[in-house]
């Protein structure tokens, strides 16, 4: 399938220097200028990384795409391991988006959606159950009485929330899901269910925004995430 080509009318400043310089790399790779142009500007605002770059171009920047097509891509991918480890740990920074994020969408589990009450009530459920019995373990682990307590009170609140998925869908807020992971991030940033579960959580959510702004935020955020893998 041919690429679709549209002509853009650019206005520069310096038309004489760009042409120059754009010209003497375009004629030493026997491209055209257009061409030296487009992949000079992609390459500038673009991830380095091929997969972030895959990501920012098909989920995030392309016709009817969205911070959360993006942000559900990258928690998938990152759970997708051949052991419990997930493959990036350093996915806090777009948690913290996901959350902010949230809060301007809609819940598809309050709107009675059938399908999220389903997803939420079966697969999400059962995420978070492990990341519960995971906290539940480092409890009973904990020599020191005041740890062992403070695992007992979040394994609690885990529990509330999973109440909530399995029984009552329609009341389960997902900011409450970013922020239980959040707040035992270094016990649960590590392991692929986690993103199993955050992936769930934004599934669960509708009308992710895709204006200017939101798009750049985490644009620059999948940037400096990646620009720690070199």
């Amino acid at each position: 399938m041919l690429k679709k080509s549209e002509k853009m009318t650019l206005t520069v400043d310096n038309p004489t220097l760009l042409r120059s310089i754009v010209g003497d790399f375009a004629a030493r790779e026997n491209r055209s200028l257009s061409a030296v142009i487009e992949r000079t500007t992609l390459n500038a605002l673009l991830p380095s990384d091929p997969y972030m770059r895959a990501v920012a171009q098909y989920q995030l920047f392309s016709e009817g795409g969205n911070v959360g097509f993006a942000l559900a891509t990258l928690f998938e991918n990152n759970s997708a391991s051949i052991d419990s480890n997930a493959q990036h740990t350093n996915f806090q920074p777009l948690v913290l988006f996901a959350r902010e994020q949230s809060t301007f969408c809609s819940s598809r589990l309050l709107a009675g959606d059938k399908d999220a009450a389903k997803l939420a009530a079966s697969h999400t459920a059962s995420q978070l159950e492990s990341l519960i019995d995971h906290l539940r373990g480092l409890g009973e682990k904990a020599e020191d009485e005041m740890k062992a307590a403070y695992y007992l009170r979040e394994v609690k609140i885990g529990e509330c929330y999973l109440k909530e998925l399995k029984s009552e869908p329609g009341f389960f807020k997902t900011i409450n899901g970013y922020t239980f992971v959040l707040d035992h991030w270094c016990d649960l940033g590590w392991s692929r269910v986690t993103y199993r579960f955050l992936n769930d959580l934004v599934l669960l959510d509708g009308h992710w925004k895709s204006d200017p702004e939101a798009r750049l935020e985490l644009l620059d955020l999948m940037k400096s995430v990646s620009a720690e893998w070199r």
